[in-house]
C-alpha cells in the first residue's frame, strides 16, 4: 500500500493564517489552545522544560511567546506520570503560553554524535529507534506511535513526532530507503493521533538536494506541517520550501545564532528553535547589532555603557559592561545569566522587527 493512503491529512489552512509575504519570507498567525503565536516566532530550546539559568518570567519578559521542549528528556525525568499529576506540561514548567514539544529527534542526533556511555544512539530500524538513556544508561525504545502517545500525554500545543535522525538502517546513501522510512514513520505518527486537537508537524527532513526530491516529500508526507533539522551550518531546504503548500507550518530546529536565524527567517520558516543564546552566553558572548562581542578577558580601558545602548532587557537597563565582565572574571554564575537574558531579548527582538518590517512593506 502506498504510504500516502495511510493518513487523512489535516490541513492547517483553516487555522494558520499567512498575513504577508516578501519573496520566500512570510509572517502569519497560528492559534493554539494556549494562545496565538505570531509568526515567525523564535522558540527557545528547553529540552527538559528548562531554559538553562532563566526562569519562565525572565523568558517571557525577553519577548518570547513559545517554548520548545523535548519529548525524549521529560518522559525520562521526571516522567510523564509526574507531569500529569500537575495537570500537564504547562503547569509543570510554569509556562502559561504555547508549548512545542519535539519527540527528541534532535537529541538523538546529539547522542549519536557524543557517543557516550550514558546517552547513546544504539540503532535505527524500520520501526523506530533504540538508544541508551542519558539519565541512567538503560536501553530505551521510541517509535513514531509511542512518541505521539507521549506528546499527547504531556499536553503539547504543537507536537513534532519522531522522525528519521539520519542513521537509516545503517545507511545514508540509499535514498529510496531513507525516503521510505520518512513516509512510513510519518504515516504511523499520523495514524496514532487520538482526540488531541493540537497541531502535529510531521515529515521531518534534514536535507533536500534537488527539486525532484522536494516533490517527493511534498506528495508523500502529511500536511499539518513540516519539521526540519539543521545538522549542518548550510542545510539545503530551499527546493522543498519552494514547493510546499503555503498553508503548512514550517519548523526548523537548529543550533545557530543570529546569522543563521536571520537566514531561516528569509527562507520562510515560521517557527525556529535554538539553544545558541544561552550556549554562547556561557562563553561570555553577547549579541549586538554590530556583531557578537566577548565579555571575557581583562577590563577594557574606558569601557562604559550597557551591552547594547537601545536594548530594553534588564541587563542593559540596569548594568554596564564592566560589571558584567567582572562577573565572568570572578567566575560568578550571574554573568552567564545576565548575558542569557540579553541574548534571548536580542533574538526575540530580531524576530519581532522582521515581522513588523515585512507587514509594513
Amino acid at each position: 500500500m502506498d504510504s500516502a493512503s495511510l493518513w487523512q491529512p489535516h490541513l492547517t489552512s483553516e487555522r494558520f493564517e499567512i498575513e504577508a509575504t516578501r519573496g520566500s519570507a512570510r509572517v502569519g498567525s497560528l492559534p493554539t489552545p494556549h494562545g496565538t503565536v505570531l509568526t515567525p516566532a523564535f522558540c527557545p530550546r528547553a529540552d527538559e522544560g528548562i531554559v538553562p539559568g532563566l526562569g519562565p518570567d525572565e523568558v517571557r519578559q525577553a519577548g518570547v511567546a513559545l517554548l520548545a521542549a523535548s519529548g525524549l528528556d521529560l518522559p525520562l525525568r521526571p516522567g510523564i506520570e509526574s507531569i500529569q499529576r500537575l495537570a500537564g506540561i504547562h503547569r509543570f514548567v510554569g509556562w502559561p503560553g504555547p508549548l512545542l514539544v519535539d519527540a527528541g529527534t534532535q537529541r538523538l542526533c546529539e547522542l549519536d554524535a557524543a557517543g557516550g556511555i550514558h546517552g547513546r544512539l544504539e540503532r535505527v530500524d524500520a520501526d523506530g529507534v533504540s538508544y541508551a538513556s542519558p539519565v541512567d544508561g538503560s536501553v530505551r525504545r521510541i517509535t513514531p506511535a509511542s512518541s505521539v502517545e507521549a506528546l499527547e500525554a504531556l499536553g503539547a500545543d504543537i507536537a513534532v513526532p519522531l522522525y528519521d535522525p539520519g542513521r537509516t538502517l545503517g545507511t545514508q546513501n540509499r535514498r529510496g530507503e531513507v525516503r521510505g522510512l520518512s513516509a512510513l514513520w510519518a504515516a504511523a505518527a499520523f495514524r496514532s493521533r487520538t482526540g488531541n486537537t493540537g497541531l502535529m508537524l510531521v515529515g521531518g527532513v534534514q536535507d533536500v538536494r534537488n527539486r525532484d526530491e522536494a516533490a517527493w516529500y511534498a506528495a508523500k508526507l502529511p500536511l499539518d506541517g513540516y519539521a526540519f533539522l539543521a545538522v549542518s551550518r548550510t542545510p539545503r531546504f530551499g527546493p522543498l520550501l519552494e514547493i510546499l503548500p503555503a498553508a503548512t507550518v514550517r519548523y526548523l530546529a537548529t543550533a545557530g545564532g543570529p546569522d543563521e536565524l536571520a537566514i531561516a527567517l528569509a527562507a520562510g520558516f515560521d517557527l525556529v528553535s535554538s539553544d545558541a543564546p544561552w550556549r554562547d552566553a556561557r562563553e561570555g558572548l553577547a549579541y549586538t547589532e554590530r556583531g557578537t562581542v566577548s565579555l571575557k578577558g581583562p577590563p577594557i580601558v574606558a569601557e562604559r555603557g550597557p551591552i547594547e545602548a537601545d536594548c530594553l532587557c534588564y541587563t542593559c537597563q540596569a548594568l554596564e559592561r564592566p560589571y558584567v565582565r567582572h562577573l565572568f572574571g570572578t567566575h560568578e554564575m550571574l554573568g552567564p545569566r545576565l548575558v542569557s537574558v540579553h541574548n534571548l531579548a536580542f533574538v526575540a527582538r530580531l524576530f519581532a522587527r522582521f515581522r513588523t518590517d515585512l507587514l509594513r512593506a
